[in-house]
């Protein structure tokens, strides 16, 4: 569990992730947050807050964003959008850094052409 600045706890359906320069701001709220791996992007998380001071927007490795993890809402999301959205937790490894991103919800978007 991370503890954001604040003292924040951060629950199972949430996530953190930022680095320097890179992450959330004012505005994002609602937007994705992606992983390419393979060449192909999956969204992970939904953009939920993150730290509102200027330390916090540019050292986003000290004050990461937090994101709702998608695959805490499988169920939902392929109920919702009537399984066109295929949705599940795996574990990623992205390379080179071989940075193991343990049960993010790889998120599909299958498009269908009504013939």
């Amino acid at each position: 569990m991370h503890m954001p600045s604040g003292g924040l706890q951060i629950i199972d359906s949430q996530l953190c992730a930022g680095a320097w320069y890179k992450g959330t701001g004012e505005g994002d709220s609602g937007g994705p947050l992606q992983v390419l791996h393979n060449n192909v992007w999956y969204q992970v998380g939904i953009t939920s807050f993150g730290e509102n001071t200027h330390e916090g927007l540019i050292d986003q490795a000290s004050y990461p964003g937090v994101f709702t993890r998608v695959s805490s809402y499988c169920d939902f999301i392929e109920k919702a959008t009537q399984a066109l959205v295929k949705c599940s937790a795996k574990a990623i490894t992205t390379a080179p850094e071989m940075l193991s991103l343990p049960w993010f919800a790889i998120l599909t978007i299958v498009l269908m052409r009504l013939i």
